[in-house]
């Protein structure tokens, strides 16, 4: 033995901090970031209009959402502004949505950002904030999947195309509202296809082409006949019957607005009256114009109020009734004035938006470039970092390699030293030692296996000779059987087969004796089973010599469910309990 053989190079610290860094690392990276399965309640909820269920358990949440990480409470966040949206409870202020938006610019992957963007959206359109609410809107068809969020896609279109009509964009209108309507039709959405289809209508009558209108309001209704949305479909009808009455065509427009009447429920948010009572003007049924007139004037918005005073002063001159008229007129000047001023308002609100909007996209401007030199210097320091890494690995694996070249030359004298010294010479003659008890051992088991060798070989002799019989004595019962079924007595019990005759007793004897013959007393062999009656032996004999159940049963006069009987019983009775009709066959097959 090497007396130097305990030297071995010292483990370097780094070779056993660098496995548990990484079993930290991939610990961590493989750590559940599932978020908690109530939050999907609540989103389900919502999506199927369950408002107030959602709302407990948000609340039943709010006190724990301080401990849970910042991906969980933004989706909490998230959940809550969906809640106040499906819940018409107006947005006042962009506070929470903001939160959420900016943790979305610091993880692009967070799932929720398309929804994130499509509430932003939902959130500055309350807010008055048309600009900031489109962008948003494409912000979320951006990074939307477009092969799974179709519903999502849907709604935005959908959103979009309303506030293209509240700015007299009706082209872009259209072109909104027609991809919501194919998003709809992709996901068999039929309630949001009855929708499209009505906004559609709408945009078509705004751009004055009434052929268009008609087709996508009748559609609509249509829709709403199948789904049963009766208060929707007087919505339709109302639509309907404003086209007729521009269009001429009155009496198309009256069953229109008797439908309406009939289904739409809530009479004085609906503008129906509006509808009616100039239906009625029309006509000249003043009577009934000035009663719907007057439903306009009590619940109406201003410009409703307005229309009706002036279509009042109009009949109250009609009448002969000119201070009706003029009082009328008068309030009628007023309305208008209170509405000049609110599109004055509205024009001065949008030229804000516009100039809030600007300055909004000079901010995100420049908070891009700034994220844009933060990218760059994390990637210099990212680049340098890795270098650095680079050149400290290199440094280790070649201070690893020298240490091994020193250790190597170290071992390397070390042995040179050893085959020198008196302990090298007196392994090797104890060595030579060894080897000599091994030849002798080798020798005495060699002259053993020339011994067992030539057992074996005698033993493999026997076995050929005893295969050599055993083919011989098969292929003699091979031929016998051949013989047999060659035989004349054979191909004469296949004719009575065949004529459906009965065997006799000369028969039975014959083939009796040519089964014995052709297979070493067959009959001797059956008989020594057991007291087989003179039936069962002749049974036998037949499955022997190749008869299916059928001819067997022809033979001895025998229907084929009693030979199945006699077959299965033989089989129990010699075989065993669990053994069939078939078994018995086999085994007389192979005697």
């Amino acid at each position: 033995m090497n007396p130097f053989s305990y030297i071995c190079p010292m483990k370097n610290l780094l070779s056993h901090l660098l496995p548990c860094v990484c079993l930290l690392l991939a610990l961590c990276a493989c750590r559940s970031h599932a978020y908690p399965p109530v939050l999907g309640k609540v989103d389900s909820l919502l999506n199927a209009g369950v408002t107030g269920g959602a709302y407990v358990l948000l609340d039943s949440m709010a006190a724990d959402m301080q401990e849970e990480r910042k991906s969980v409470q933004m989706h909490y966040r998230l959940l809550r502004v969906k809640a106040d949206d499906k819940s018409f409870v107006p947005h006042t202020s962009d506070t929470v949505i903001l939160s959420i938006l900016h943790y979305c610019q610091q993880w692009h992957g967070w799932p929720y950002c398309a929804e994130a963007f499509y509430y932003a959206g939902r959130v500055y359109c309350d807010l008055g904030d048309t600009p900031r609410a489109l962008d948003y809107f494409e912000k979320a068809l951006d990074v939307l999947d477009k092969g799974e969020g179709k519903l999502l896609e849907s709604l935005i279109h959908s959103q979009m195309g309303t506030l293209f009509m509240s700015q007299n964009l009706y082209r872009e209108a259209l072109q909104a509202y027609r991809k919501s309507l194919q998003c709809d039709s992709l996901r068999g959405d039929k309630l949001g296809m009855t929708y499209d289809y009505r906004d559609i209508g709408r945009a078509y009558w705004a751009v004055e082409q009434a052929d268009s209108a008609l087709h996508y309001y009748n559609k609509s209704y249509r829709w709403c006949e199948m789904l049963g949305e009766k208060d929707l479909g007087g919505e339709v009808q109302k639509h309907l019957a404003s086209v007729y009455i521009r269009q001429g065509e009155t009496e198309k427009a009256g069953w229109a607005l008797q439908k309406a009447f009939k289904e739409i429920q809530h009479m004085d948010e609906s503008g129906i009256y509006s509808v009616a009572a100039f239906y009625y003007h029309e006509l000249g049924q003043l009577d009934s114009a000035k009663w719907y007139y007057q439903k306009d004037v009590e619940t109406g918005n201003l410009e409703a109020r307005e229309w009706a005073n002036r279509g009042m002063a109009e009949i109250a001159l009609a009448e002969g009734k000119p201070v009706a008229a003029a009082r009328h007129l008068y309030q009628s000047l007023t309305l208008w004035d209170s509405i000049t001023k609110k599109m004055n308002t509205k024009e001065v609100r949008r030229s804000y938006e516009l100039y809030n909007y600007r300055l909004y996209e000079k901010e995100n401007k420049r908070l891009e470039q700034v994220n844009a030199r933060k990218n760059v210097i994390i990637a210099v320091v990212c680049g340098v970092s890795f270098i650095v890494l680079c050149a400290l690995c290199l440094y280790y694996v070649q201070e690893k390699r020298k240490k091994k070249q020193r250790h190597l030359a170290i071992a390397k004298m070390q042995a040179e030293i050893y085959r020198n010294s008196q302990l090298f010479i007196e392994e090797k003659k104890r060595m030579i030692s060894d080897l000599t008890v091994k030849i002798d051992d080798l020798k005495h088991q060699l002259q053993d296996s020339q011994v067992g060798y030539q057992q074996l070989m005698q033993e493999k002799e026997l076995l050929a000779c005893t295969v050599r019989g055993l083919e011989e004595e098969h292929n003699k019962r091979l031929l016998e059987r051949e013989l047999f079924f060659g035989s004349a007595l054979h191909q004469s019990l296949r004719g009575k087969e065949k004529r459906g005759q009965k065997m006799c007793e000369e028969d039975w004897r014959q083939l009796e004796e040519q089964l014995n013959q052709s297979f070493d007393n067959f009959s001797k062999k059956i008989k020594k089973l057991g007291n087989l009656k003179e039936q069962e032996v002749r049974v036998c004999l037949l499955v022997k010599a190749g008869f299916p159940n059928k001819s067997i049963a022809q033979f001895i006069s025998l229907s084929p469910e009693a030979v199945t009987s006699i077959r299965r019983r033989l089989a129990q009775k010699i075989l065993g309990k669990d053994k069939g009709a078939k078994d018995w066959d086999d085994f007389v097959r192979s005697l």
